[in-house]
């Protein structure tokens, strides 16, 4: 990544697990589903991400 277009603050109630879709998927990868409004932003683990290359 080389610019961040968007910094968002959400609060620790509107993030949820995982949802179950995730399962099959490297579902490892997906810290959880954050809401913000009508948006739906998906929370990477930034950690497990790097590590992988």
């Amino acid at each position: 990544m080389d610019v961040v277009t968007e910094v968002l603050y959400l609060e620790s109630e509107d993030v949820e697990p995982p949802p179950p879709i995730a399962v099959g998927m490297d579902y490892q990868c997906i810290r959880g589903v954050g809401k913000l409004g009508e948006r739906l932003i998906v929370l990477l683990e930034l950690d497990q991400i790097m590590s992988k290359e």
